[in-house]
């Protein structure tokens, strides 16, 4: 999903955690690049085709999925290749097609891109288990909770009387491959002109981040709303962002444009909103309990960051990420990445630290 660095050693994450605040004041922080992990030519372990996802396993692990190459590499914070696993393939073990990254215990998931399967790798990217599910369509903005369940949006289609709909679901499924219940859904109907379907199918980019307590769903690009439920499918809170929509450079315009078009090919004449989107992106930090919301333009995204209850902890900006490409951003609670999905020169994963502005 949209959410709109030469190579170096890797140096140790501070990964700086602001304390907890007062109600009197709200401190601001900047996410800013300390290292980077991409080359042009000359190491083969650094040289990406596409990278479709990258975290922090733990405070000196970080792994990242190149999906073009095949593979999933895990390096040390020194910037050495600790392990790495080819995927491809219909074994046990393996699967088609690499489009998503998820922490799994001391290890991570390796989502498929259009198939309803994943593969679970342990901390030295040795494969441990493949989990399939009872779908026909493929999953995104995947979360695998400490169960072994998964979360995550799936598309699907219905006739609702007389009108073919199409539309997105959020679902929970069991370590079998059972759905074990709906957290939310949207539909759409089937007709209209390309850019009316293209524009309804950009309402169904969640963003979605959950973990063994919570779901917390974002159903509405253009809006600011969060909708919070316990892993049993309660609704537990309704978060409202005190935000506004800003006008947007009309460069950013034409690159998301490029982007969809690049991605999805047939857009019509569609053309994307002069107004910057709403949330982009839903992050949790597990053992803080903080939810991370990044929001605002895509090439100057803004967070805040919000206790599971919904409390404004602190915001933060981002310094030193490339002035013209987009980016997705990773956020575990051992540390802060940030990867091209958009390169101009070539695909790049970013290492960030948290400081606090003074």
């Amino acid at each position: 999903m949209l959410i709109l660095v030469v190579p170096v050693s890797c140096t140790l994450l501070s990964c700086g955690q602001p304390d907890e605040v007062s109600d009197e004041t709200i401190p601001t922080f900047t996410l800013a690049v300390i290292d980077s992990l991409g080359v042009a030519y000359g190491d083969s372990t650094q040289m990406y085709g596409i990278i479709s996802g990258a975290l922090y396993m733990s405070p000196d692990r970080l792994v990242v999925l190149d999906k073009a190459m095949e593979v999933v590499w895990c390096y040390s914070d020194q910037d050495d290749v600790l392990a790495s696993y080819s995927y491809h393939g219909s074994g046990p073990t393996e699967i088609m097609y690499g489009g998503y990254l998820s922490k799994s215990g001391d290890g991570v998931v390796i989502i498929d891109e259009w198939l309803p399967e994943c593969v679970i790798l342990d901390s030295n990217m040795t494969p441990v288990s493949k989990l399939s599910l009872d779908e026909t369509m493929s999953l995104f903005e995947p979360s695998l909770l400490a169960d072994t369940s998964l979360v995550g949006c799936i598309y699907s289609s219905r006739q609702n009387n007389d009108t073919a709909e199409f539309g997105v679901e959020v679902c929970r499924w069991a370590e079998s491959g059972e759905r074990m219940l709906e957290y939310y859904s949207e539909y759409y109907p089937m007709d209209g002109s390309v850019e009316e379907l293209y524009s309804n199918y950009i309402k169904t980019e969640f963003s979605v981040a959950a973990n063994s307590e919570r779901v917390f769903i974002a159903p509405d690009r253009a809006g600011f709303m969060i909708l919070s439920f316990d892993v049993d499918g309660i609704r537990c809170d309704t978060i409202d962002l005190a935000h506004q929509r800003e006008e947007r450079s009309e460069l950013e315009k034409e690159i998301e444009l490029a982007f969809r078009i690049d991605r999805d090919i047939n857009v019509g004449s569609w053309e994307p909103s002069d107004l910057e989107p709403g949330i982009t992106q839903l992050q949790v930090q597990d053992s803080l309990e903080r939810l991370w919301v990044c929001h605002g333009a895509y090439l100057d995204p803004e967070f805040d960051i919000l206790s599971f209850d919904g409390e404004l902890l602190f915001t933060a900006s981002c310094h030193g990420l490339p002035e013209y490409e987009l980016v997705r951003f990773s956020i575990t609670d051992y540390g802060y990445l940030a990867y091209t999905i958009t390169p101009l020169e070539y695909p790049k994963v970013y290492i960030l630290d948290l400081i606090e502005q003074q």
